[in-house]
């Protein structure tokens, strides 16, 4: 019962709440995946980002597929700046739920930052396949291949974006 309050109070916002019962279902059973990683999302929203890295390992290593428990530690790793482990991450989670658009969108981005462009294009095509008409996914493959200098196919995402989404400016 504490891991679902933890959750629900993190969902509304109350962290204060929410670390208060993740403390409680995690002192109640240590080899629970979930209760570890609501005290991590806590610990992530206080800016304590190596100790929230910590518990996300703890859960993986209680629970090898807690998706939540990858995904939050790929995230972390992004913020840590470890961009390498937060690739390794989201594609160990993406073997687990390969059709899932927010890990493919990581993977494409975590590419990107890297500049692995080659990879980023994959997938963010990938992620296209997806969701074809996401105007956002659509600049940035047009963003990538003009960093590429494929100029013609970064004029057709950029069509492509300002189609569904004509406000944006960048396009």
């Amino acid at each position: 019962a504490a891991t679902n309050l933890s959750f629900l109070y993190f969902l509304e916002g109350d962290i204060g709440q929410a670390d208060k019962y993740a403390n409680l279902a995690v002192r109640h059973d240590r080899y629970n995946a979930k209760a570890l990683v609501n005290k991590g999302n806590c610990l992530n929203e206080k800016g304590e980002l190596e100790r929230a890295k910590e518990l996300y390992l703890e859960a993986i290593g209680v629970e090898a597929d807690c998706v939540e428990a990858i995904y939050n530690l790929g995230l972390v790793n992004k913020h840590l700046g470890i961009l390498s482990e937060s690739l390794q991450a989201f594609e160990k989670l993406h073997t687990i739920i390969p059709d899932s658009p927010e890990v493919i969108y990581q993977i494409a981005n975590l590419h990107d930052m890297l500049g692995n462009y080659h990879s980023a294009q994959k997938y963010f095509n990938y992620l296209l396949t997806k969701v074809p008409s996401d105007p956002g996914a659509l600049s940035r493959l047009g963003h990538i291949y003009s960093k590429d200098e494929d100029e013609a196919q970064a004029f057709h995402y950029h069509v492509e974006s300002y189609r569904y989404y004509p406000v944006n400016l960048e396009v």
